[in-house]
């Protein structure tokens, strides 16, 4: 059965192997058109339960050092099959930017290659409209990040971060142009880096310290002023949860709401899914029951959309016991057990 209790019109006999050929052809794809083309021809598949839990797989090995480059394309097709699934799919294209990641990502090595080269990337840039859409700017922090995290060579790195300064310049600035932040790209983002190691050496597993609360939320700034909504986002989950431990759920949840946005932006669905569901338990432990009910049950639909099997576990013990404590006054304690729980599963 579907998620609103109608059968789903799909294969019965599911040939895994049929699935992840349909998910890699869809991940090669260039083009939004090329996208349109194969889920007209495959939509059984590819909006299937097994299609997210494919790419859900694709994600963690690249995620995992076989090339993490493929991480940005591989959240941005995902994203796609999540909307088509959730609004259907002309609503889901009517709202896409102009370029694919794919097509963004070549952009970016073109004017890299160019600028190691030549010394000059102004050109390409210029000529080129995929850098001029918003997700340019964060391709380029991405393997920019990446370069500085492997140690790779150093003209490599200042050609990245000079294209990245040039797409600034010629389409416009990210971010706050009075941030106190400064200097080049590199600089800003190794500051970030800097300040998520300082966050994460300072958070234990069951508090985050002051220290480690102001060391988050500067990373968060980096990112932001550079563009780079993901860092942003888990920048911020962190953040949220240093709120929680000192019972501030309201600032908690506001904080997860930009995460959620952020990591949307970046079109990391399981990160704005547990986000928001976060945010549920939070509004549990404030008191607003029928507002959490509200947004968890959204969150069990969203989980659903995208497979993702744990959060889904999680969401259902939440609703759980937050039925037993919104009938049960009584079962506050318990219900504060039970989300102290099932929260580990997030962190």
């Amino acid at each position: 059965m579907g998620i609103f209790g109608r059968k789903k019109s799909r294969p019965k006999n599911v040939d895994t192997e049929a699935v992840a050929r349909c998910c890699g052809a869809f991940f090669q794809l260039r083009t939004w058109e090329e996208c349109r083309q194969l889920l007209a021809d495959e939509s059984l598949i590819l909006l299937s339960d097994e299609a997210q839990t494919c790419f859900a797989a694709f994600d963690s090995a690249a995620e995992k050092e076989l090339d993490r480059r493929l991480v940005p394309i591989l959240s941005e097709r995902r994203a796609l099959l999540f909307e088509c699934r959730l609004r259907g799919i002309e609503a889901a294209f009517a709202s896409l930017p102009r370029f694919t990641r794919r097509e963004v990502l070549a952009a970016v090595v073109q004017a890299s290659t160019a600028q190691a080269n030549s010394g000059d990337c102004a050109h390409v840039v210029e000529q080129s409209a995929a850098l001029a859409e918003d997700s340019a700017r964060e391709v380029v922090i991405f393997l920019l990040d990446e370069a500085q995290r492997k140690g790779q060579p150093e003209h490599l790195r200042q050609a990245l971060d000079e294209v990245f300064e040039t797409v600034r310049s010629v389409h416009g600035q990210p971010g706050d142009e009075s941030t106190s932040l400064a200097g080049t790209a590199s600089r800003i983002l190794a500051l970030a880096r800097l300040q998520l190691e300082r966050g994460f050496n300072a958070k234990t597993e069951s508090s985050v310290p002051p220290e480690g609360m102001s060391a988050f939320e500067s990373a968060a700034e980096a990112y932001d002023y550079l563009g780079y909504w993901r860092g942003a986002a888990e920048a911020r989950r962190n953040l949220a949860f240093g709120y929680s431990d000192k019972h501030a759920y309201r600032t908690a949840s506001e904080v997860l709401l930009e995460a959620a946005q952020g990591a949307t932006r970046a079109n990391h669905i399981t990160l704005a899914n547990r986000c928001v569901s976060r945010i549920g338990r939070n509004l549990v432990l404030a008191g607003q029951l029928p507002e959490a009910h509200q947004v968890l049950n959204d969150c069990l639909r969203a989980a659903q959309l995208s497979a993702d099997h744990e959060l889904l576990g999680v969401i259902q013990q939440w609703l759980l016991g937050l039925g037993v404590r919104m009938s049960d006054p009584a079962a506050t304690a318990a219900m504060r057990e039970l989300m102290n729980a099932f929260s580990s599963s997030e962190q």
